[in-house]
């Protein structure tokens, strides 16, 4: 039985895909190529290939992605897609980088290694989008690849929640309410949905983020203890679809007056207001 109101987020390796053919163009792009290729194009496969191995940093990404997955004609293998994404974040590609920490994260295509991921988390996180940022936070709160440090961990999941976001490169996760389960126990489970890739993936980012602030602000690690800021990041968590901060904002309730809801709910439509989702 988990512990709803304490229970941190662990992530949930998933990709987001979409229908989608290659368009006439003269010279088609590395996600042009990379849906083609998804789609069984093999064709495409060969050009993301010669690309990749021309220090295309996006087509590197696309490369990893499609061994990652074993999509359209690329056979499945974690060991590729190690290779591809270590090409692309060695060019400084943050989704490759994003995803090369996955990869340390987890164990596949080489041996786990939380530093590893921590440092490639590193590379991506502070760019623009909440996936690395959430994550960065994630393992400096539990001590992973990185010594535990709560108030770090606190301005990476701010940053998450506050910054504008660009949604486009990140893969998605989803977030498993387990409790203190460590990357390499992790399900890795695989959505094929009809969106573009990456769309919405900043957005549950940002809910993470907003949840385990919430999380923070109830018990005060790395940050003051306040009620009232918990009960906000919560609600902002809760807009962004996090049913766990649903469920703890109806407990927290009963705990405040109602002057300290109005209060949270009028600072959380101030962050809303600042950086509204997309």
């Amino acid at each position: 039985m988990h512990k709803k109101l304490f229970a941190p987020l662990v992530g949930i390796f998933s990709l987001l895909w979409g229908a989608g053919a290659l368009a006439d163009a003269h010279a088609p792009s590395a996600t042009a190529l990379e849906m083609a290729a998804y789609n069984g194009n093999a064709q495409a496969l060969i050009q993301l290939l010669v690309l990749g191995q021309n220090h295309d940093a996006q087509a590197d990404t696309a490369l990893g992605t499609l061994y990652y997955l074993g999509a359209g004609p690329a056979h499945q293998s974690y060991t590729a897609a190690f290779k591809w994404f270590h090409r692309a974040a060695q060019l400084n590609d943050p989704r490759g980088a994003f995803c090369l920490g996955v990869l340390y994260g987890n164990g596949q295509g080489t041996k786990q290694n939380m530093a590893e991921a921590a440092k490639w988390f590193a590379r991506a996180a502070g760019r623009g989008d909440a996936q690395p940022d959430f994550y960065l936070g994630l393992l400096y709160q539990n001590g992973q690849g990185v010594p535990r440090d709560y108030a770090t961990a606190a301005r990476w999941y701010q940053k998450a929640a506050t910054e504008p976001h660009n949604a486009g490169f990140s893969p998605r996760f989803i977030y498993d309410a387990t409790e203190g389960v460590p990357f390499d126990n992790a399900q890795v489970m695989w959505f094929h949905i009809s969106k573009p890739i990456g769309e919405a993936g900043a957005e549950e980012g940002r809910a993470g983020a907003e949840y385990n602030l919430g999380l923070m602000y109830l018990t005060g690690k790395g940050v003051a203890r306040d009620r009232v800021g918990a009960y906000q990041w919560f609600s902002l968590a809760a807009d962004g679809g996090n049913h766990l901060a649903v469920d703890n904002m109806k407990i927290l309730a009963r705990r405040m007056s109602s002057g300290e809801i109005v209060r949270a709910q009028a600072q959380a439509r101030l962050v809303a207001a600042k950086v509204p989702r997309s």
